[in-house]
């Protein structure tokens, strides 16, 4: 008896756990036009030529910055599209034939 209550408690523990470190995933469509607007973006920053563009913020891999999204929380993603929107707002005022902050 002692037995069974102890693997029930580890088997609801082990599920606690699981629900606990899941992160909650991204809507697809969010990602798209999250990754869509990263692209974007990117042009526009390599467009000004006013800074270099050298981290994993900027880069054209449509794919790649999708995929991160799914995987990130809300406010990582938005931390991520707010950094790009205010760099080439200090740049270049914003983005010149682009929709560069659309969702904002």
């Amino acid at each position: 008896m002692a037995d069974a209550k102890i693997g029930l408690m580890i088997a609801i523990a082990a599920i606690q756990l699981a629900a606990m470190s899941a992160a909650p995933a991204m809507e697809p469509a969010y990602c798209e036009k999250y990754a869509r607007t990263a692209v974007a973006q990117t042009h526009a920053a390599q467009e000004s030529k006013c800074f270099t563009l050298s981290s994993r913020r900027w880069h054209l891999d449509r794919g790649k910055h999708y995929d991160w999204c799914l995987t990130a929380t809300l406010p990582a993603v938005r931390k991520e599209w707010n950094g790009r929107t205010a760099r080439l707002n200090r740049c270049t005022g914003g983005c010149p034939g682009h929709r560069c902050d659309e969702g904002w």
